[in-house]
């Protein structure tokens, strides 16, 4: 509680950064996806841990954007401290960073993760810090590449429709990005999104060096290690911060595991 009154507020809003739009990314899966285990494959990510063949993690973040514009502060850190606990917990993680995470290195690591994970009991966490706007009506939340494409929610769900796992976590620090949490919603899913849809938004913290709503993720890690427990810890105390402070939040949820998703 003390640490609130130390904050200070950088809103990561599309109205504050203009984002020049590359294209909604709709498109189908490329043909050929490099092989995770083959030392060779030039990857855009990197491996941390070690595959034991049943918890996985692909930690996206995303600071540093195409052009002068858009770049963010601390979305980087926020990945580099998932990779971090998830390392600590046992899984393989996939770090996909800054000008590595364009629309087609997602799309790969998407698939490379699809490929590791390959049954149901595995474990399977996906984060993502960075721009997330509202287009419309119809695509509705979307995630922005590093290279500026607007990635609906549509397109991101579609990638995760083939996994065997029923034991997924997926988190998202970014604004306007509260559709995500009803498009991956399926059996043996825990979504939460740090915004709700047009018109709310996350926010960079200086001092913590993260986003506000990763800083208590994070923080909830040291009292939960379940999904629901970390997500409901980051959300009140999300919403506690930004009534304090006016600030238009609404972190969005959607529990579909039954009992307690252990991550």
């Amino acid at each position: 509680t003390h640490m609130r009154t130390l904050l200070v507020i950088f809103m990561i809003t599309l109205m504050a950064f203009p984002l020049a739009s590359a294209g909604l990314v709709e498109r189908k899966k490329p043909g050929t996806v490099p092989d995770p285990t083959d030392p060779t494959t030039s990857d855009p990510w990197t491996f941390y841990g070690t595959d034991n063949g049943e918890k996985y993690a692909l930690c996206i973040g995303i600071s540093n954007y195409e052009g002068r514009t858009s770049d963010l502060k601390y979305c980087d850190d926020d990945a580099k401290a998932w990779k971090d606990y998830y390392v600590s917990q046992g899984y393989y993680v996939m770090l996909l960073l800054d000008l590595d995470a364009t629309a087609d290195n997602m799309e790969l690591a998407f698939a490379a993760l699809d490929a590791l994970e390959d049954a149901a009991t595995d474990q399977v966490v996906v984060t993502y810090s960075g721009h997330g706007g509202w287009y419309d009506n119809t695509y509705k939340s979307c995630i922005i590449s590093s290279d500026l494409y607007w990635c609906t929610n549509g397109w991101m769900a579609s990638w995760f429709d083939s996994y065997d796992s029923q034991n997924m976590f997926f988190f998202f620090d970014s604004c306007e990005s509260g559709y995500f949490a009803t498009a991956l919603a399926k059996q043996g899913r825990v979504i939460t999104v740090g915004s709700g849809g047009s018109g709310y938004y996350t926010y960079d913290d200086r001092v913590t060096r993260h986003g506000i709503f990763t800083y208590y993720a994070l923080e909830g890690t040291a009292y939960y290690n379940y999904a629901e427990g970390i997500a409901n810890y980051a959300m009140t105390n999300f919403m506690d911060w930004c009534a304090a402070r006016g600030a238009a939040c609404d972190p969005q949820y959607s529990d579909n595991f039954n009992g307690s998703l252990y991550i």
